[in-house]
């Protein structure tokens, strides 16, 4: 397993004493579907100019384009230069990488993917006087360009300024990876992989990781090649959440590969990746539900209304009634802290059958529901009640109390009502969203909203318009489809028990 050892002595035996009828320096090229790409990479390497002989390793892997005739026009011209190794099965990045550097006879390797290439026609030159200046480095890397499919230049530095030096082990463990389409390193050092590589995916770390093992990694202070983000990209095309999944199985790997040495690292790696992973789940279904209500758009807008005119409630009916009809979920069992045949209905529509069970003041009280079991209800709903309870904290626990552990959760309150208030209506809170989402504990938000502005809310003031005290009730679409954040009539949420 993990053993460190000096070998200083050794590589600069290996530098000044090349091995008889072995090239100096094996080009390792892995490619996959790169017919776009393929021919300038090799151009690349043909170019280089040394004063020792170097060959280019090819491992194809059953590409389902192009590719392999490529590379067959490039063995006819340069068959003493290039070596092509073309896989039956395919075989993966890993895999495909560890058959073909088996395959090297190289002293050093030189690491090319089949959609980069190198820039710099002394790169092999530069990197070879390098090591030899420097035997205690174990591997070289230098800058890079990075470029899209059509070569247009998209940054002209991939190696960061805080990494433009010499790393050690720890540096690369922590999570660094060099850019390898620049990397050279001594093969000596390297007889065969440990169990633990054939895990993971994307083992640029891992490898790098093992070659510093014996030595340093030296900056070459020079930009050499150019690394390639295009659609068919193997893993820079991978979303966040793909590569960070899969960076864990890397620090999985070397955890047990290196254990004890790097155990805090690599733990604290790996739980600041499920952190992640957290982070983009929660993204994600944000993402989903935008996505919902985007596909309720086309609902339409004259639902909930009066005759045509908005009402404060449209907006906030208009926005439960799509997330009830696109949610995921089976209702059976449902209770209502009040009275609404509005939202009755809506879940009527979306649950035919379902049984719905009223708690009505002052039969129940919210604030002590003993009358009904614990995990009772697939859904518990209140419309308008928490604002006018004395004790809306308490009525919430109790809400939760009764809904099953997955069940579904939908409260409204009136934020922001000039016309609301002591002593008629027993107005004691206001909630904004936030508010209404600290009230329960114990759940997962799956969606808050607001609605009000300060059109509505003088009209409401100074309007009469012919219903009742409350007057200034029904708007235009105009007015009622507005909610500036400002002034929030209405609040509401939709959560799910954990």
């Amino acid at each position: 397993m993990f053993n460190k050892s000096s070998i200083i002595e050794d590589l600069a035996k290996f530098a000044e004493t090349p091995a008889a009828g072995k090239p100096k320096v094996s080009a390792l090229i892995i490619t996959y579907n790169h017919e776009k790409y393929i021919a300038k990479t090799l151009d690349s390497v043909l170019m280089q100019k040394c004063d020792f002989d170097f060959e280019i390793v090819v491992g194809e892997d059953l590409s389902t384009d192009g590719t392999r005739n490529i590379l067959l026009e490039y063995e006819k011209k340069f068959p003493d230069k290039i070596r092509l190794l073309f896989r039956n099965t395919n075989l993966g990045v890993i895999n495909n990488l560890v058959s073909t550097y088996n395959e090297c006879r190289g002293e050093y390797i030189a690491i090319l993917d089949g959609d980069d290439y190198w820039t710099d026609e002394y790169k092999l030159k530069k990197q070879i006087n390098f090591l030899n200046d420097n035997p205690q480095a174990t591997v070289c890397f230098t800058n890079s360009v990075v470029i899209d499919q059509n070569d247009n230049l998209i940054r002209k530095d991939r190696v960061p300024e805080e990494r433009k030096r010499n790393l050690e082990q720890s540096d690369i463990i922590s999570g660094y990876s060099l850019p390898s389409n620049t990397v050279m390193f001594r093969k000596e050092l390297l007889w065969e992989f440990p169990e633990e590589f054939y895990s993971v995916i994307n083992g640029d770390i891992f490898l790098f990781s093992l070659l510093t093992n014996f030595g340093y990694a030296g900056y070459l202070n020079e930009n050499t090649a150019a690394y390639r983000i295009h659609d068919g990209g193997v893993w820079s095309q991978k979303s966040n959440e793909y590569q960070c999944r899969n960076y864990i199985k890397t620090c999985e790997a070397m955890l047990e590969y290196f254990s004890p040495i790097y155990d805090d690292i690599l733990t604290e790696k790996i739980n600041a990746c499920k952190k992640q992973l957290e982070q983009y789940k929660q993204t994600e279904e944000k993402t989903v539900q935008t996505q919902v209500l985007q596909k309720a758009a086309d609902v339409s807008s004259e639902k909930f209304t009066d005759k045509g005119l908005w009402t404060p409630q449209t907006m906030m009916l208009q926005t439960i009634n799509k997330w009830i009809d696109n949610i995921a979920f089976t209702a059976q069992r449902v209770l209502s802290i009040d009275n609404n045949p509005t939202i009755d209905e809506m879940l009527i529509n979306k649950w035919p059958g379902v049984q719905i069970c009223k708690a009505i003041y002052p039969e129940y009280d919210a604030q002590n529901l003993n009358k009904i079991n614990s995990e009772e209800f697939d859904l518990v709903y209140s419309h308008q009640v928490l604002e006018h309870i004395p004790k809306p904290w308490i009525a919430a626990k109790e809400m939760l109390r009764v809904l099953k552990k997955g069940g579904i959760g939908i409260h409204s309150s009136c934020a922001f009502n000039p016309r609301h208030g002591l002593p008629e209506f027993n107005d004691y809170y206001r909630f904004l969203p936030d508010g209404l989402e600290q009230l329960f504990d114990g759940i997962e938000t799956i969606h808050k909203g607001e609605w009000g502005n300060r059109q509505a809310i003088l009209y409401n003031v100074g309007i009469d318009d012919g219903n009742g005290a409350l007057g200034g009730r029904r708007f235009h679409k105009k007015i009622g489809e507005q909610s500036d954040g400002l002034y929030p009539w209405h609040t509401w949420i939709i959560f799910r028990k954990k």
